[in-house]
């Protein structure tokens, strides 16, 4: 509520997200919550805003946020887990596979280690393993708790130059969570691309359009 308040000059009311629910528009990358519970000469704050959700999941609104409108076909964000108190920073193999891979160089650099997990249909929270979070994206990782080492998954594929590329996987997908690749600005299944020639075929059925699913963690009202 103070936090709410503090952001949005409001003062009236007790002020929450509704339902705690982060919505993600995965076309622009920007996140979203709908805030209720202002009242009296504050009740047309009352709406949605664009928030910030920092690599631990820690979602704020920023000072001076005003109402906006919340895109078509947002959907709820796939929570990212804090892993550790301190961010896993990526081993020097795992940023270089990413770089490969066609990650922009700074973002893989600066990626850290989360541990994913996706709310089903029911509600009930289920594990969905390690990414590497680079940029505004998850790669999927291949983590070793007893060792620490960090594996970024890639696919191999044959471009269509005729040389051999990877491409990094990235998590996406209809349910947020199935490894996909941009190959050539197109998006594909990575389980599909895979030892594919794009010389020989070019054409390859692109992957279902992406709706990840929600939060991460509620404002710090």
């Amino acid at each position: 509520d103070a936090a709410i308040k503090t952001a949005t000059g409001g003062t009236t009311g007790t002020a929450s997200v509704t339902g705690g629910a982060v919505k993600f528009d995965a076309d622009n990358n920007k996140y979203f919550v709908t805030i209720g519970g202002f009242t009296g000469a504050d009740a047309a704050k009352n709406g949605d805003y664009e928030v910030n959700v920092a690599t631990d999941g820690t979602v704020t609104l920023a000072a001076g946020a005003t109402k906006t409108t919340m895109p078509a076909g947002v959907t709820t964000k796939t929570e990212v887990q804090e892993l550790t108190t301190t961010p896993v920073v990526a081993s020097a193999d795992a940023k270089n596979a990413l770089i490969a891979g066609g990650v922009d160089t700074a973002d893989a650099n600066a990626a850290t280690l989360v541990k994913m997990s996706y709310t089903d249909k029911n509600g009930k929270t289920i594990e969905g393993g390690y990414a590497l979070k680079a940029g505004d994206k998850y790669y999927a990782a291949d983590y070793d708790e007893a060792t620490g080492a960090i594996k970024a998954k890639t696919t191999s594929y044959t471009a269509a130059d005729g040389t051999t590329k990877t491409a990094a996987n990235q998590l996406g997908g209809v349910d947020g969570k199935t490894e996909v690749v941009t190959i050539d600005g197109k998006t594909y299944n990575a389980s599909k691309a895979a030892g594919h020639d794009f010389k020989a075929q070019p054409e390859l059925a692109e992957a279902a359009a992406k709706t990840t699913e929600n939060p991460l963690q509620k404002i710090d009202a």
